[in-house]
């Protein structure tokens, strides 16, 4: 299961994300709300149901205290990491760098690079060519941003 080009699920490769048979054709914004939902129903969610550029990021991060880059391409990264540099002073960034292939996951940390900026990763496999990308490594990178977050919200060193 995985996004298509119009960010429907559907059964082809590998699943990167956890999503279950009743997610196949939603929308992947929908069935990630519909997941996290059901962990916690009182939970209050503003979906943005858009691209994000670099001329919509600030609408994105308005009200925020934390930016997670989750994302796969790399320009998008960079966009992400430059506009981030640039424009916003009192934001933490929680980034995501090395979970390309099947590496033992304790290789998998997190490091703070600068005063407001986490990476967690190994830093060093690359999911290009041959490396592809393994969910569980992309789970065990995502459970070290998640921890990283609430560290950071709970005023703690990331």
């Amino acid at each position: 299961m995985s996004a298509n080009a119009s960010d429907r699920l559907s059964r082809n490769p590998p699943v990167l994300q956890k999503i279950s048979g009743k997610h196949v054709g939603i929308i992947g914004l929908g069935a990630l709300a519909a997941q996290l939902y059901a962990l916690t129903p009182s939970l209050s969610l503003e979906l943005l149901d858009r691209r994000i550029e670099e001329d919509n990021l600030e609408d994105f991060c308005r009200g925020c205290n934390v930016l997670v880059e989750a994302v796969d391409v790399a320009a998008t990264k960079a966009m992400l990491f430059s506009w981030f540099v640039r424009h916003s002073p009192s934001l933490w960034l929680v980034t995501a760098s090395g979970l390309g292939g099947i590496g033992p996951a304790n290789e998998i940390r997190t490091v703070q690079l600068a005063e407001r900026i986490v990476a967690c990763g190994d830093f060093v496999t690359s999911s290009e060519g041959q490396n592809g990308v393994c969910a569980p490594r992309v789970m065990v990178a995502a459970a070290h941003q998640a921890l990283a977050v609430l560290r950071i919200l709970a005023e703690m060193e990331p």
